[in-house]
């Protein structure tokens, strides 16, 4: 159960919460000086993305070669 919830959330919505900022995070007109910021989270957040698919491979890389193996 642990493993299922971690994929959908790693997986499923931290990439439409990372689609959602890249759209429509934009600070009010008084903070304009600071846009910078949403916009480097956003990109670790992305980057954050990319690194949990790639655990995603590793684990069930690892997995299948465990039940293959024995």
């Amino acid at each position: 159960m642990c493993l299922i919830l971690w994929v959908f959330f790693r997986n499923i919505c931290i990439p439409l919460l990372c689609y959602e900022c890249w759209l429509h995070l934009k600070y009010v007109p008084e903070l304009a000086d600071f846009d910078i910021a949403p916009k480097i989270l956003t990109g670790l957040l992305t980057l954050l993305c990319f690194m949990h698919v790639y655990w995603l491979v590793l684990m069930s890389g690892i997995l299948i070669k465990g039940l293959k193996s024995g």
